[in-house]
């Protein structure tokens, strides 16, 4: 079986066009999805929002050996999908109700996983893929990640059965990622958001100030070395919708959902744009 990653719509519309794809794990591009020939796991957009995400999914098919997967993107919630249609995903519905619940309301309510087991299970795959995020060179072209997916199952099965040493030095690292994390703050507009450039660690959970010893409402993100611009809110978008907001300036293309939603895939965002979108969500939160 082959895990094929598109991390635009023109490359995945493209691909699926001269290629069979069995099944598609979370090929949402704003408001274009790409649909599999056997299974669409998909819970973001259009006739597919509302779905539960692909890692609590119970109800998937395993594909055959030389079937195709096509994803967007790599995370704990894709990798859940793609190992159900594999026949691999670890037996711990707790854990995936977990990586599903972040999944749609954003990292930064981790501290809500009341179980503490539970809660270093999620913590330590999380330092695991924050150890092997996967980023394309060229991001327009589609690229086989069998490989890179399977890193991640091999580590879920390592996590899930216990593996003490490994869950330890996984969840070490999510550690240093949290003290990288607030060295990349450019602005932090008191009150109101958090501004980070960052050249890897993702920020867009870092809705508490350490300074402030607050919760601060929105956090945006320009990561230099994807190009890409993220915006998220605390309260999951209640206020402000992050999808709205950024498909008002970057077309449909952009998306995401109400509490976390980032600029078209594959387009490289500058400083201008980083600065609009600031000026935005500040308007927006402002009520004006």
């Amino acid at each position: 079986m082959k895990v094929v990653l598109a991390r635009t719509a023109i490359a995945a519309k493209q691909f699926a066009a001269t290629t069979e794809v069995a099944g598609t794990v979370e090929a949402e591009y704003g408001t274009v999805v790409i649909k599999g020939t056997k299974v669409t796991l998909a819970h973001h957009t259009g006739q597919y929002a509302g779905q539960l995400p692909p890692s609590a999914r119970t109800d998937v098919p395993v594909l055959g050996d030389k079937d195709i997967i096509l994803i967007s993107h790599i995370d704990g919630d894709t990798v859940g999908g793609v190992a159900s249609l594999m026949g691999r995903k670890p037996e711990n519905p707790e854990f995936w109700k977990a990586i599903a619940f972040l999944d749609e309301q954003g990292p930064h309510h981790l501290h809500e996983i009341v179980d503490p087991q539970l809660r270093r299970l999620v913590m330590a795959y999380n330092g695991f893929y924050l150890q092997h995020f996967f980023s394309l060179g060229n991001i327009d072209n589609v690229t086989d990640v069998t490989a890179e997916v399977e890193k991640h199952i091999t580590a879920l099965e390592r996590i899930l059965s216990g593996d003490e040493e490994f869950i330890f030095s996984c969840i070490d690292a999510w550690k240093a990622n949290e003290a990288a994390i607030e060295q990349c703050l450019e602005l932090e507009e008191a009150g109101t958001m958090r501004v980070f450039i960052s050249d890897g660690p993702f920020c867009n959970g870092a809705y508490y100030s350490p300074r402030l010893e607050q919760i601060i409402p929105a956090v945006v993100t320009r990561n230099t070395a994807t190009g890409a611009i993220i915006v998220s809110f605390a309260d999951g978008g209640q206020q402000v919708s992050a999808c709205e907001i950024v498909q008002s300036l970057w077309g449909p293309e952009a998306g995401g959902h109400a509490g976390i939603a980032g600029s078209p895939r594959g387009k490289k965002m500058n400083h201008d744009h980083l600065y609009n979108v600031v000026a935005l969500v500040l308007e927006r939160l402002h009520g004006k």
